[in-house]
This record gives structure tokens, sequence and C-alpha cells, in this order.
């Protein structure tokens, strides 16, 4: 038989196709990038029943040149709104390029550093057809187990997208993975403001207001006093924070609800 006619046969036989969009801004930190990526693949080229692609997308970069090696595509990345923006070029890429593509795994360099990946344990064929067949985004789900609101979308529980599975057809859905860009201004005034920290109109309830100022200000591995000069590194964490939760709250309301990769607890 052939393999078309297999897979036809038996559809839980089919090969899946997943594209690795692998965002770094190599800061040497766990080894480096480099070492990050090669950990990474170790974990997903011995899954059996799947084919991966690899896109390297270089924040530190600017430009349009792609360059290929196998399995591995290079390019220069899109760094206004971090690791958001650069996946979104790299969604493009996926589109103008047309690589075979039934799930897209997002990652980025930063993905061992809280602590071991789940996918040493998880990365396996059912976990893919899991996401693609409920339909859902999976990985790590944080919350704090409070009401969070931002837009008029329910934020209280995201995905943690250092590391996070989607199906294509989601992300197609989207059209958009940044949420919040430009329109930072909606939640943050330019210049430092004093007290109110958010403007008062921002679409955003109080309970998220003061968490992201707890957890920024005090909670936050790299912490920092809350001033004018500290203000527009403020702004650009709670951007990231903000894109991070509307992801999945958007994914959600798209018809691909978060779910967790398991019960294993890593950080």
């Amino acid at each position: 038989m052939t393999p078309s006619l297999i897979s036809s046969i038996f559809p839980f036989l089919k090969r899946l196709n997943i594209v690795v969009l692998f965002v770094e801004y190599d800061r040497g930190i766990a080894g480096g990038s480099d070492q990050v990526f090669t950990t990474l693949q170790q974990y997903l080229t011995q899954v059996r029943g799947c084919r991966f692609t690899f896109v390297r997308i270089n924040n530190k970069l600017d430009g349009d040149e792609i360059v290929q090696s196998g399995k591995i595509w290079t390019m220069a990345g899109d760094n206004r709104y971090r690791e958001f923006s650069g996946w979104q070029k790299g969604i493009e890429t996926i589109n103008r390029l047309q690589l075979p593509c039934d799930l897209v795994l997002f990652v980025n360099d930063m993905f061992l550093t809280p602590g071991e990946s789940f996918l040493k344990d998880y990365a396996r064929r059912d976990l893919f057809t899991k996401s693609l067949k409920r339909p859902a985004i999976i990985g790590r789900i944080d919350t704090t187990g409070q009401r969070y609101t931002a837009y008029n979308y329910n934020v209280s529980r995201w995905v943690c997208t250092n590391c996070f599975l989607v199906p294509k057809a989601a992300v197609d859905a989207m059209g958009n993975l940044v949420s919040v860009g430009e329109n930072l201004n909606d939640f943050l005034t330019e210049e430092f403001p004093g007290t109110p920290i958010f403007k008062d109109d921002a679409p955003i309830n109080d309970a998220y207001k003061a968490w992201l100022v707890e957890w920024l200000t005090t909670r936050w591995h790299s912490r920092f006093e809350l001033n004018a000069d500290s203000w527009e590194v403020f702004r650009t964490k709670v951007r990231n924070i903000l894109n991070e939760a509307l992801l999945t709250a958007r994914l959600a309301e798209a018809g691909f609800a978060p779910l967790p990769y398991g019960k294993k607890i890593y950080y």
C-alpha cells in the first residue's frame, strides 16, 4: 500500500507536520541560545510519527534573509514586541514558504531558565495529537487564583509562553499574535505618572493593576523600584505580560481552550 492509502485507512498513523518557531535573543543564559536550541532538538527529534521543521528567529537581527540547512531555517526577527512580534514574523514565514504545518510549537530561548521544560517528559506524539484533535493550546497554565480582566477578556488563567503548542488552524484564526503593541498607551502613559500608575480609563480591572505592580516591584526575580528611570522597563514588562495573557484568552475565544500538558510540576 502507498503511504497516502495507509494514512486514509489508518488516520492515526498519519505523520504530523510540526513547525517549531524558536525565538532567540542570546543573553548567554542556560549555556546560550545555541545550547538551548540543541537541547530543544534533543527533546523533539526522537518523537515518532512527527516531522519537525525548525525556524530559528534571531530577534537581535533585522532583515528579510532566510537561510535553510536541512530541516532548519534561520532568519532575522522582529523585536518590537519581543518574542510575540518575532513569532508573528515566523508565522508569516511559514505561510510564505508554504511549509507543511499541522501544529506550531512556540519556544523562546529562555524556556529552560525557570526550570526543566515539560518537553523533556511529555514530548510524545499523543501530546501533539491531543492539541490537534481537541483542539487546544497546550502548555504550563499559570494563575494566581484572582479574577483579572483586560479588554473585557477574562485573563485569570494563562498559558506560559516560553513554550506552548497550538494547532496551525488556531494561529490562522488569530490573525496576529500581538495583542498589545502601540496600544499599550491605552493602559499606561508614555511618561512616568507618579500615582495612579495606570490610566483611570485603562481597560483592565483593579485586581490586575495591583498584581502587575506587586509582581514587577516586589515578587519578580528581577524586581525593581518603580520610578521615572524604570518606567520604560515597567511599560515593556506590562506589555509582555498582557500579550501572554491575552493570547490565551483570544485563542480560547476562537475555540482553542488552554489545556495542561500533564500533572508533573517542573517549577
